[in-house]
């Protein structure tokens, strides 16, 4: 392949929402600057069991649709059977329909793949965009290959963790905390679509009403049911986007008896589509970070219940999904081929990191950890806004992302850039 004269080098970027299909990609490479497609080669891949690269499939739509309809915070037996045996369903499905691939979707055979991406494109070294859960791709490919690394920016870190359930965890504690914020933000503003009468805590008080109400029966969301579960995710996947009016319209609506907005917004964070297709999203992504944190050992029904009783203590508001996680532990029994790879990027060239200041997908104390994992004197940008995903936020973010693609060697002008 001839490559022009003034190229730098090839560019592989990972889709926004963290790993994805390739077409996912290049409009957000669009907004970035015309600098980073005048000077590199960009490529873009689905990683292993992704969009069309062998895509990992697990259940058909209708078991999705009944996964999607569950209660993913039982509170007895009977409720707790349901759900391990509606998970089982999934787990099962991953090595029967999959086979021996599901064992080898782990992120550090992403990162040699993309090394043979390299290879291919015939060059000495690789420049790299990875966001969310891209950036521990990135990681373990600087462990892997420091002296392949040339430009490496590593866009909202996820962070080292013993297990899949400390890593959850941590993202619903900081998923409860910015809801905090947002319905703070709420009650000081005459305007939210949200209300809930008077009170300091009064907004609280109306969203724990909605969800309670929610845990007694499902609420309307059109043709469709809002469990207190997906309530959970719907307002989470609006948090994670940084959307604030949209989820207090969202839930206005609910307590008006239409949960359209919430329904749609958890179900696409789960891979539904409007029409009622599924992409594989929930079968590919959750199977990944199991195999890339793994599950405590001896982990069983029991612990999964007192993991999903200490969320319910501690993120009342938006544990779900993470008490799912551990379900799911409970009954999953792929195992790696090899070790987890820590990472150690200390022989690699410093690389960027950005992080947002208010992000509940990888939140901002994954960033220490992170940085110290990597080991080599990276630079950190910090955008101080609300949202997930940081290097096209706004022209501070985007400058400091294609200076450093363009020239590595230069520390970025700014270490702080504004929410605006």
């Amino acid at each position: 392949m001839d490559h022009a004269a003034q190229r730098i080098a090839t560019e592989k970027a990972t889709a926004p929402a963290a790993v994805g299909a390739a077409r996912q990609v290049f409009p957000m490479i669009a907004l970035l600057a015309p600098d980073v497609a005048d000077q590199f080669d960009l490529v873009a891949f689905d990683p292993r069991g992704w969009g069309e690269s062998a895509p990992i499939d697990c259940v058909d739509d209708e078991a999705m649709e009944t996964l999607l309809a569950s209660d993913l915070t039982p509170d007895d037996e009977a409720e707790w059977g349901v759900t391990v045996d509606l998970l089982q369903g999934l787990a099962d499905g991953c090595v029967e329909r999959s086979g021996d691939r599901i064992a080898h979707i782990d992120s550090e055979s992403v990162a040699r793949d993309m090394d043979l991406v390299r290879a291919a494109m015939g060059d000495e070294q690789l420049s790299f965009l990875g966001i969310s859960y891209g950036t521990l791709t990135g990681a373990l490919y600087a462990t892997l290959f420091p002296e392949k690394v040339r430009a490496f920016v590593l866009d909202s870190p996820v962070a080292p963790a013993e297990s899949a359930i400390e890593f959850v965890g941590r993202q619903a504690d900081a998923s409860e905390v910015e809801l905090g914020r947002f319905l703070d933000d709420c009650a000081a503003d005459a305007d939210c679509a949200f209300q809930g009468g008077e009170g300091e805590s009064a907004l609280q008080e109306a969203f724990d009403a909605l969800l309670a109400s929610a845990e007694d029966a499902a609420l309307p969301a059109g043709d469709q049911d809002l469990s207190a579960s997906l309530l959970q995710a719907g307002t989470i996947s609006f948090l994670r986007s940084g959307e604030w009016e949209a989820l207090a319209s969202g839930l206005a609506d609910t307590a008006a008896g239409d949960g359209t907005a919430l329904f749609g917004a958890a179900s696409g964070m789960f891979g539904r589509s409007a029409d009622g297709t599924w992409s594989n999203f929930l079968e590919v992504f959750e199977p990944m970070v199991l195999l890339d944190y793994g599950c405590p050992d001896g982990f069983d029904v029991e612990a999964a219940q007192d993991v999903s009783a200490d969320l319910a203590a501690r993120v009342p508001r938006v544990g779900a999904t993470a008490a799912a996680v551990g379900a799911l532990c409970a009954v999953w029994a792929v195992e790696r081929p090899t070790a987890r790879l820590p990472i150690d990027a200390s022989e690699a060239p410093p690389m960027l990191v950005l992080a947002g200041r208010h992000d509940q997908s990888t939140p901002y104390d994954f960033v220490g950890s992170f940085m110290e994992a990597l080991g080599n004197d990276s630079y950190l940008v910090t955008w101080e806004g609300t949202g997930h995903g940081v290097s096209n936020r706004n022209m501070c973010t985007i400058s400091a992302t294609v200076g450093f693609l363009v020239d590595p060697t230069a520390p970025p002008a700014a270490d702080t850039c504004p929410a605006e």
